[in-house]
C-alpha cells in the first residue's frame, strides 16, 4: 500500500509505464512526461516573445571604442582612447526629411555614453519634442551613408568631470554607399561593415562639447551589436531544453542496459 500524499501517489501511478526492449523491462514513464512538458512551456514562452516584439520597437544597443586625436579639456589628453555606447529603438518618432537628409526624434530609453580616462559622460532621452530629446540623422552622400546620433539639451546630461556640464555629445557610424536605405533607421545594425579609422570623406567618431567651450574629438576603431535582452532569454531557454533533451537520452540508454522488476 502507497502511504505518500495522494498528490504523490497518483504521480507515482501515472509513472509505473513499462516497456519491453528485448528480454529486458524498463520504467520509461516519467522520463517521457517531462521533456514533453518542457517542450510545450518552450513553445508558449517563445510565442509570447514573438508576440512582445511584434508590440514593441526593436531596441538596438552599440557599443564602440576608439582614440582620440583632439582635446581642448584639461583633464583629458588629445591622444586618449574612449569606449561607449548608443542605443536607439525602431521605429523612432519621425520629424522631417530635408535635402535627403531624414531626422528622428529619439524616443525614452534612447541613450549615449562615453567613458575618457575615467571621465563618464552619457545622454538619456526623454520623451519627443521636450528638453531631454536628441535626434538621429540619416543621409547618403558622396559614397558613403551614415548614422548620426546627438544628445540633446545640457539637462538631459550627466557626468562625473569636477566643475563640467556637457552641452552636447554625438556619435557618428557610417557606411559604404547603398549599405541600407538612408530614409530607414539600421535595423538590424550592421556593425561588420562600418568604416573605421581615418577616410577620405566621412568619419565614424565621437564629439563631446562642454557648457565652457571644451571639445574633444575622436575617431571610432571598433565597433559591436550588444545582444537584445529578450533574444538572449530565448538562447537560454533552447540551451536549457537541449540539455534537458541529451539527459533524457542518456537516462534511457542506461535504463535499457539494467533491467527493472515489474510487480
Amino acid at each position: 500500500m502507497w502511504r505518500g500524499s495522494p498528490s504523490t501517489a497518483s504521480l507515482y501511478r501515472k509513472c509505473i509505464k513499462y516497456r519491453t526492449y528485448g528480454n529486458l523491462t524498463v520504467n520509461w514513464g516519467c522520463m517521457s512526461r517531462i521533456p514533453r512538458r518542457l517542450y510545450s512551456f518552450t513553445l508558449a514562452f517563445a510565442f509570447m516573445m514573438f508576440l512582445t516584439g511584434s508590440c514593441f520597437a526593436d531596441i538596438i544597443t552599440v557599443a564602440y571604442t576608439g582614440q582620440l586625436f583632439s582635446s581642448s579639456v584639461a583633464q583629458i589628453s588629445d591622444n586618449a582612447t574612449f569606449s561607449g555606447s548608443v542605443t536607439y529603438q525602431d521605429p523612432e518618432p519621425l520629424f522631417g526629411i530635408s535635402g535627403g537628409e531624414t531626422t528622428w526624434d529619439t524616443s525614452p530609453g534612447d541613450q549615449i555614453s562615453l567613458t575618457i580616462n575615467g571621465f563618464n559622460f552619457s545622454f538619456v532621452a526623454g520623451a519627443p519634442h521636450t528638453a531631454g530629446v536628441g535626434s538621429l540623422s540619416e543621409a547618403d552622400s558622396a559614397g558613403q551613408v551614415f548614422l548620426l546620433l546627438n544628445g540633446g539639451a545640457p539637462s538631459s546630461f550627466t557626468t562625473n568631470l569636477p566643475s563640467s556640464a556637457v552641452d552636447q555629445l554625438t556619435v557618428q557610424f557610417v557606411w559604404p554607399s547603398g549599405t541600407f536605405s538612408p530614409s530607414e533607421l539600421p535595423d538590424p545594425f550592421d556593425a561588420a561593415d562600418v568604416q573605421l579609422g581615418a577616410q577620405l570623406g566621412l568619419e565614424s567618431g565621437i564629439t563631446l562639447g562642454l557648457t565652457d567651450g571644451g571639445v574633444v574629438a575622436g575617431l571610432i576603431d571598433s565597433v559591436h551589436v550588444v545582444p537584445e535582452p529578450r533574444m538572449t532569454i530565448l538562447l537560454t531557454v533552447a540551451l536549457a531544453i537541449l540539455y534537458a533533451s541529451r539527459l533524457r537520452t542518456r537516462y534511457l540508454k542506461s535504463l535499457r542496459a539494467r533491467p527493472v522488476l515489474a510487480h
